[in-house]
């Protein structure tokens, strides 16, 4: 009992200085790692084992699809998925209907581009890229519907449910792209059961995630979550762009071995960034459904500063061990150390998580368009710049200055009044 107390008492303490509710974010951090574990399973499986089997030209090959891939994703418009966490967090119940009917309207733009990418690539006599590019055009318009239950469940905050989800999603994923692995090399194979896989069984997850959505709606029209989706694909249409731009130029100006190259030494810091995205959802759901206009700023202001803090630590230890463990994961890529290390210093940019959700959560789409075109601008100017001459690491330094350079644009400050 007196341990018990103690703990309440320790976890009030740390809410009281921390500014925010160290136990709700605690117990949703571990339901996070949990999912997330499996996720790293995922990733072994689609995206390890390729690094570690695959040869590098063929690599190459299958990071440049998905490069492609999410240029065109900008015509998923993946801002309604952040008007679903919004409105169902607000108890706007049919949010998620006509978010994914305007997806369905607009996403045949994305295949589009991918069939005229291969059309590209056939000219080129890259025939085993065009086909893989076109096997991606298809999957594109099922696949950017298809994985909605991951913002439904946190709009409802059923962090639990999600996580079981997540890792039966994950799990049978990794299980069934290695098999695939374990057959066939051919690049078209490959990325047919990187889209098909996730189409059936996160498809089958959305649709029930879907139907468990209450019936009932709380909200008037006038107070819709769809028009700060609306706003935010147009930002995720520019961040398309400039986000694939680097990776584009890689692959014209140095070829498919060094985008393969480059994709090994961005892996594991990638990952860090990953989950730590995984809280972001809840961040946004948190602070709209309590109303984060009413919040103190300074809290927030903290909590940023907490982060920074936290991003050095893991940059720091991430230096520490990458040197032993690099060399044994990807055997293939000997040279790839430094320029992770270097890569990892993007890491920086986490407190950014922070400040972005505080801006949607009160609808100040003043400060987040101006995060998201200095994000867009130095990503555009430093991968024009920085690519052609340096290759590797102009790609490195194009990510990392971008992030950091950004960083500063998504502070929290109070608004005026």
């Amino acid at each position: 009992m007196k341990f018990g107390k103690r703990t309440n008492e320790t976890i009030d303490t740390l809410t009281k200085k921390l500014g925010f509710d160290v136990r709700f974010y605690g117990k949703s951090f571990s339901f996070y790692s949990i999912s997330y574990a499996t996720t790293v399973l995922r990733g072994i499986a689609s995206t390890y084992l390729v690094t570690l089997w695959v040869a590098p030209e063929i690599l190459g090959q299958f990071r440049y699809v998905l490069a492609i891939y999410a240029l065109a994703g900008m015509f998923s418009f993946g801002g309604y998925g952040t008007s679903m966490i919004k409105g169902l967090a607000r108890g706007e119940s049919d949010i998620v209907k006509k978010s994914i009917k305007k997806i369905f309207l607009y996403a045949p733009l994305g295949s589009l581009i991918l069939i005229l990418s291969a059309i590209d690539r056939f000219t080129h006599q890259e025939q085993n890229v065009g086909i893989a590019m076109l096997v991606a055009a298809i999957a594109f318009v099922p696949y950017s519907a298809c994985a909605f239950y991951n913002q439904i469940y946190i709009g409802l905050e059923k962090i639990k449910k999600l996580t079981v989800v997540s890792v039966w999603s994950d799990v049978l994923y990794a299980i069934l792209f290695t098999l695939v692995l374990l057959k066939t090399h051919n690049l078209a194979i490959i990325t047919l059961a990187y889209f098909l896989i996730d189409i059936v069984i996160q498809g089958w997850f959305t649709w029930r995630a879907y139907r468990s959505i209450p019936s009932t709606s709380t909200r008037a029209i006038n107070d819709s979550a769809m028009p700060l989706g609306k706003h935010l694909n147009w930002i995720y249409v520019i961040q398309g762009i400039t986000g694939s731009l680097g990776l584009i130029l890689l692959q014209r100006f140095w070829g498919y071995t060094t985008l393969a190259a480059f994709s090994v030494a961005m892996l594991l810091p990638e990952q860090c960034i990953s989950l730590a995205k995984t809280m972001s959802g809840t961040i946004l759901q948190r602070l709209s459904r309590h109303d984060a206009g009413g919040t103190k700023v300074k809290n927030i202001q903290k909590q940023f500063w907490h982060a920074l803090i936290a991003s050095i630590a893991i940059i720091l230890a991430y230096a520490a061990v990458a040197p032993f463990i690099l060399p044994i994961l990807f055997p293939k890529y000997p040279d790839a150390v430094l320029p992770s290390i270097a890569y990892s210093l993007g890491i920086l940019a986490l407190p950014s998580i922070i400040g972005i959700n505080y801006f949607l959560s009160i609808k100040n789409i003043k400060k987040y368009w101006l995060f998201s075109n200095v994000t867009s601008f130095l990503q555009f100017v430093t991968s024009v710049v920085l690519i052609p001459w340096f290759g590797n690491w102009g790609a490195i330094w194009s990510r990392v200055t971008t992030r950091l350079g950004a960083l500063p644009f998504s502070y929290p400050v109070e608004e005026k009044k």
